[in-house]
């Protein structure tokens, strides 16, 4: 019960806290926070979600995929941010239906 309302950063911490906290709270975290993933049809985000169908304690979790698709100004975008050094691309994008 007390973990269900906790934000991500507090999440996080309280699993730093010991073994036996992150193993308890490990399957909550996974549902909680890789249940629905959002990507694009870009490099980076494709890497990221390989890295996360690679996890065996997150792949499962997944049940929801959004991909968005860019158009040709948007992937402009993501360039000149990947170019600054702005990680993960803020949420600037127009939403597709």
């Amino acid at each position: 019960m007390v973990i269900a309302d906790l934000a991500l950063p507090d999440y996080q911490a309280l699993r730093l806290a010991s073994k036996q906290l992150y193993t308890l709270t490990l399957m909550a975290f996974s549902s909680s926070f890789f249940s629905k993933r959002k990507t694009t049809l870009g490099t980076p985000s494709l890497i990221r979600l390989r890295r996360v169908s690679c996890c065996k304690h997150f792949a499962g979790s997944v049940s929801l995929l959004e991909v968005k698709l860019l158009n040709h100004s948007d992937y402009e975008l993501l360039q000149q941010i990947d170019r600054v050094g702005i990680y993960p691309p803020p949420n600037r994008f127009r939403k597709t239906f």
